[in-house]
């Protein structure tokens, strides 16, 4: 190699991060080659590393040499170079030379080159040494001998007399020994004034001599100054003599005293004349630290501001006539009981009163006297202090505890607002009648009581009690009965007009009009409070007396006591006729009889008929009974004769040939093979039935030779027990596995809650409505749309790579009419999915209770053409591992196109999956009848994902409505309400923070530790395991306290391990601004969507 650069060292600053430090262009031989040093800035102090790989010394970065290259500093561990150092990396070769060229060996070039470049190296390096020692100049041609006299502590080098050695400037004391020199040229002195400077005089003489004459004398005991004394400093003289003129004492001079400095005298001073500043308006007397005491004088006159830190008491009178008085004391009190504003004027026209400033512009408050309105008012206002006239304001509110007036009216007011048992004692009217309806007098609770309990009135004909008994005529809307005790009363008199004079004689004769027993039920009831009435049955006929009215009753029932004079309400409720019922129109043996329709009452007899052997004959005259033995056959031809069969042989099929709308059922004697068939024999599942001796299964004929196998049931089931009448006999799934037959009677009116005739739908959030962690996820949003991650609630993506599909929620109805998930291609010919595991605790029912459940969902996509995207398939995965520790990455292996994926260990596919035809029309998938194998399950996994490798960036799947439930049927799908699905998915994730457009979001309480920490209690839904807190953007939180608020910059875990239900957080304030124990609320900064926190405890 060539060497071109005469670079030997190179320098960096530190910046608290940087650990790699290049030393380019410099080559060194070996990592050896090189001193590292480190530099204190502010000092100087310098250190030399070692190279080693602890967090004190640095390692070279070369693997080949010779190279220039890099080191790391620290080269483990330790902090970064801080701003405050500098680090010097020179090259520092041994002086030798190692390479032997042998006489007559090989020739290499190289070798010789390399010890060419070290030993220019070398030498570029002692030229550093050279280059940093002292030198004499070029046009010396001295002899003077550069040798260093012994050091002696204290003292510095210098050129001796003659020039031509250098010797030691001290003694062995340490001490500069120098020549007397003159007043004209003094031997301390200086290169660019000679004449100025110090010289010995004599004995304990010593002179200062400026521009050649001497200034100062300096003797034993005395100084003798020639010229002018100005001094900034203080002259302190111990003299103790006295002045009494200005003559005298131990300092005096006929002329004036200038002092730049400061002048400090002890004692007193007396003054002849004026004591003045040498310029207008720049000096005071005392200052801030130092203050007199007190200032004698007979007054004080000031041109401009006057300051007084200190307390005034004035004790005369205190006369302003400035413009403007400020007080900005913390507390201004008042002892005068009255104070007056606006003194001495003639007449006014202006507002008075006081203004309080609220640091709002336009929102100061008014307290005072509107002059042109001549009223009081509290308000707020735009005016300050410094207003004048008529100002403007807007009333406000104005709260006190009681307001008194002698006279006037509170007039103005929209409302009166009382807090609640509020009571009024003066300027209300209690009117206990209200008879004079007056528009403008108040009233009490008591008088409204008052008034309500007399006055209101009783629903029904408005009437008044007579508690006299005899059959005589009482007065016009009075009802009386025969009997003072009512429940032995057997007539009630009616008059013929009510209390307004309206007549009801016609209504009350008409009482009796119906047949049945009981024409009418007459109910009265006391007006007012309602505390009193009495019920009767009208029992007999209604005689009607020339102005009332006699009806023949029974007593029902007497509440309260009614008395005379009673308002009350009459209601009539009308019996119907009594009915009658035809038998059938003709005896026909067994038929059953149904109504007409037409009359109402009349019998006919039905279509339907029941045997002599209580069988049911449908109305297409094929008996729902016992029909003749089937011989298996393909296809199975199903007779006439009844509507249950028993197939013999062992003949497999895949048809029938049967009518259309044909209900029977098909018991096996024996083992037969049943095969699916799309439009002709549609089994549970789409998957193949092998029979066993005594399954049953029931069919429905949708059309001519097209049966769908509505439920099948395995012979496992047994006979039934006799059990208690009115109850079905259900054997339990434990029974059923075990063979057993013990008695288990289902009353109707329990069925309906047995899983057997409600699905139960073990899938979370299955119309993907909620969505905490966003609605878009592609290949920048947070989360990725990347494999195995979770996206929409209790859903997470499985694909053959990253980037695979992007995933979004959407709820415009493309499919099941609610929100669903759309799944968008971003890479081409990829396999994709979605996958849910359902916790152990949730799976456990459906394991104990039943081994067969159905799935179900509504699917499309927008390209089928060429068989793109239409390869759609469902599982259920069963995971044998740790309950709840599911290996959420099921698929070892995708596999090739319509090739079901290969899962990891552990996980083990329980039905057999199949292309579901997903077409681009809202279709309902369903795999059916999938039988569970309960060894060893611990968890099931939902998963559905597109089985083909042909999709492009444009093609998409939409999926919603996802159902799992127990039976071999799926049956249609049944939402849970939204706030249901909401807290199912809190109990595996919650994201707390400003996600719902409101800024400052509270998501916690606490208080403050120190001044720059907190501690946060933040509650969140009580979570399935104990969960992992993740902080998003710990710096843009809020701690609002009672000083304000201030952001955060870090957030921990640290104050405690999150609980199921809360978590403590440890919060760290961007500045130390709070107070140990104050409260204190944690918050969202705005509504940006990055700051929060995730509460994770998924499976």
């Amino acid at each position: 190699m060539t060497v071109t650069t005469q670079t030997k060292k190179v320098t960096a600053t530190g910046n608290g991060s940087a650990t790699t430090f290049s030393f380019s262009p410099i080559v060194i031989f070996a990592s050896t080659d090189i001193v590292v040093t480190t530099t204190v800035i502010a000092t100087g102090v310098e250190t030399t590393l070692s190279e080693g790989s602890s967090s004190s010394t640095y390692s070279v970065g070369i693997t080949t040499y010779p190279a220039t290259g890099s080191i790391t500093y620290p080269a483990s561990g330790g902090s970064p170079l801080a701003s405050t150092h500098t680090i010097t990396i020179k090259r520092v070769l041994t002086l030798e030379q190692q390479t032997d060229l042998n006489n007559q060996g090989g020739y290499f070039p190289d070798t010789q080159e390399t010890q060419f470049d070290k030993l220019l190296m070398i030498d570029l390096q002692q030229q550093d040494d050279i280059a940093r020692a002292l030198k004499f100049p070029v046009s010396y041609t001295g002899s003077v001998v550069p040798e260093m006299a012994t050091p002696v502590a204290g003292g510095y080098l210098l050129w001796n007399a003659t020039a031509d050695a250098i010797e030691l400037s001290t003694n062995s004391n340490a001490q500069y020994l120098g020549g007397n020199g003159t007043v004209s040229l003094p031997f301390y002195s200086f290169s660019a004034d000679g004449d100025n400077g110090l010289y010995r005089i004599g004995a304990n003489n010593v002179g200062m001599s400026i521009a050649g004459t001497k200034l100062l004398d300096y003797g034993a005991a005395t100084l003798g100054l020639t010229g002018a004394l100005t001094t900034s400093g203080i002259i302190s003289v111990d003299d103790t003599t006295t002045s009494t003129s200005g003559t005298t004492g131990s300092i005096h001079t006929d002329g004036g005293i200038g002092v730049a400095g400061t002048a400090h005298i002890v004692g007193v001073t007396t003054h002849g004349g004026d004591i003045l500043s040498d310029t207008d308006s720049t000096d005071s007397i005392g200052s801030t630290g130092v203050r007199w005491l007190k200032l004698w004088v007979d007054s004080i006159q000031t041109t401009g501001n006057t300051d007084i830190s200190g307390n005034l008491t004035v004790t005369g009178n205190l006369t302003i006539n400035g413009t403007t008085v400020t007080n900005d004391a913390t507390n201004t009190e008042i002892k005068d009981p009255l104070i007056e504003l606006n003194s001495g004027a003639g007449s006014n026209a202006n507002d008075l009163g006081f203004i309080f400033e609220r640091g709002s512009t336009g929102n100061n408050g008014f307290l005072g006297w509107d002059e042109s309105g001549d009223h009081f008012v509290a308000a707020t206002t735009t005016a300050t202090g410094g207003s004048t006239g008529n100002i403007s304001y807007a009333y406000a509110p104005f709260n006190c505890s009681t307001i008194t007036a002698t006279a006037g009216a509170l007039s103005g007011l929209t409302s009166i607002a009382m807090s609640a048992g509020a009571t009024l004692t003066a300027g209300f009217l209690d009117e206990d009648d209200m008879a004079s309806d007056s528009a403008v007098a108040g009233v009490t609770q008591q008088s409204v009581k008052a008034y309500v309990g007399s006055n209101l009135t009783a629903p029904g004909i408005q009437m008044t009690w007579e508690s006299t008994t005899t059959d005589t005529d009482q007065g016009a809307g009075k009802v009386w009965a025969n009997n003072a005790t009512l429940s032995s009363a057997t007539v009630l008199y009616f008059d013929d007009v009510e209390n307004n004079g309206v007549s009801i004689n016609a209504f009350v004769d008409s009482l009796d009009n119906p047949t049945a027993t009981n024409s009418a039920t007459i109910y009265i009831a006391e007006g007012g409070t309602g505390g009193a009435g009495v019920v009767f049955q009208v029992s007999g006929a209604v005689t009607s007396a020339s102005t009332y009215s006699k009806v023949a009753v029974t007593h029902v029932a007497t509440y309260g006591t009614l008395t005379d004079a009673d308002l009350i309400g009459v209601v009539v409720a009308f019996s119907a006729d009594n009915g009658t019922m035809n038998g059938p129109g003709s005896s026909t043996d067994n038929a059953v009889a149904r109504f007409t329709g037409t009359g109402g009452a009349t019998l006919q007899n039905s279509a339907t008929l029941i045997d002599d052997n209580d069988l049911l004959t449908a109305p297409g005259g094929v008996a729902f009974n016992k029909g003749g033995d089937i011989p298996s056959a393909s296809p199975l031809v199903i007779d006439t004769d009844g509507g249950m069969f028993d197939v013999t042989g062992t003949t497999g099929f895949s048809a029938m040939t049967v009518a259309a709308k044909r209900l029977f059922i098909l018991q096996f004697d024996g083992v037969v093979t049943l095969t699916h068939g799309a439009g002709t024999l549609d089994l549970p599942g789409n998957a193949n039935i092998t029979t066993a001796a005594g399954d049953s299964m029931l069919c429905y004929a949708t059309a001519a030779n097209v049966v769908r196998v509505l439920s099948y049931t395995s012979s496992v089931m047994g006979a039934a027990s006799t059990s208690a009448g009115g109850t079905v006999e259900v054997a339990t799934q434990v029974e059923v596995n075990a063979g057993t037959d013990a008695l288990r009677s289902l009353a109707p009116s329990t069925l309906a809650g047995s899983n057997y005739v409600n699905a139960h739908n073990f899938v979370h959030n299955p119309s993907f409505d909620v969505a905490q962690r966003g609605v878009t996820f592609n290949a920048t949003s947070d989360p990725l749309n990347s494999d195995d991650l979770y996206h929409l609630d209790r859903w997470y993506t499985l694909s053959e790579g990253n980037d695979i599909v992007d995933i979004t929620k959407q709820t415009d109805g493309g499919v099941g009419n609610r929100s669903y998930i759309r799944l968008d291609v971003e890479t081409a010919s990829k396999k994709f999915g979605i996958a849910q595991i359902m916790e152990g605790s949730d799976v456990h029912s459906l394991l104990s209770e039943s081994q067969v459940v159905s799935l179900s969902f509504n699917a499309k996509v927008n390209n089928v053409s060429a068989g793109r995207m239409d390869n759609i398939k469902a599982g259920v995965i069963s995971w044998s591992g740790t309950e709840d520790a599911v290996t959420s990455d099921l698929i070892a292996a995708w596999g090739a196109e319509d090739t079901t994926p290969t899962l990891i260990s552990n996980a083990t596919f329980e039905n057999t999956p199949a292309n579901l035809s997903v077409t681009a029309s809202d279709t309902r998938l369903k795999v059916e009848n999938i039988s569970i194998d309960q060894s060893g399950v611990n968890n099931l996994i939902v998963f559905i994902w597109c089985d083909g490798l042909t999709g492009t960036v444009t093609d998409k799947i939409e999926i919603t409505n996802v159902q799992l439930e127990v039976g071999a049927i799926a049956t249609a799908f049944s939402p849970r309400a939204y706030t249901t699905e909401l807290t199912i998915c809190q109990r595996y994730f919650e994201r707390l923070g400003t996600l719902t457009g409101a800024d400052n979001a509270a998501i916690g309480t606490g208080y403050a530790n120190d001044t720059s920490s907190a501690y946060c209690l933040v509650p969140y839904t009580r979570k399935r395991i104990q969960p992992t807190i993740t902080p998003f953007d710990a710096g843009a939180f809020r701690i609002w306290y009672t000083g304000g608020f201030q952001g955060s910059s870090a957030i921990g875990t640290t104050n405690g391990a999150a609980s199921l239900d809360g978590v403590w957080l440890d919060v760290t304030a961007a500045s130390a601004a709070l107070t140990a124990g104050d409260g204190l609320i944690l918050s969202g900064l705005d509504s940006d969507g990055t700051d929060y926190l995730d509460i994770i405890a998924e499976l």
